[in-house]
């Protein structure tokens, strides 16, 4: 009697080459997303904080799952980003260059208002830029 033949495993497919994400508001003006800005920002006004902590909490379980993040700004949001600022929340953070607070929390540009220093110490200089 014959042996039988022997299984090979296939090799693994090669992964899918990931797609760039779309832009959000390519197709808008410059004071088309500053007007998004304000609305958002009168939005993200009423939150509570639990409701704020909420979404950095969404943003960061995103992130750890390794789920893509906010999509890149087109150049007219970027722009839009110069007129005002208006950020969900202040943070404090370590001045770790490996610590990247708004992709942890699944944030983009405008969204977070970061302070970074040595070892997060809360000091009066600290305290005055996140007033």
């Amino acid at each position: 009697a014959a042996a039988p033949a022997a299984r090979v495993a296939a090799p693994p497919a090669a992964p899918a080459a990931e797609k760039p994400l779309a832009q959000t508001g390519a197709d808008k003006t410059v004071d088309e997303c500053v007007e998004c800005n304000a609305a958002a920002a009168e939005r993200d006004a009423s939150l509570t904080p639990d409701e704020v902590l909420l979404r950095l909490k969404a943003g960061n379980e995103r992130y750890c799952k390794n789920e893509p993040g906010k999509p890149p700004l087109s150049l007219n949001e970027k722009q839009a980003l110069t007129v005002t600022q208006k950020p969900l929340v202040g943070l404090l953070s370590c001045a770790d260059s490996r610590v990247p607070v708004e992709l942890i929390f699944g944030a983009g540009p405008g969204d977070l208002f970061i302070a970074r220093n040595a070892g997060n110490v809360f000091a009066p200089s600290t305290a005055a830029s996140l007033d």
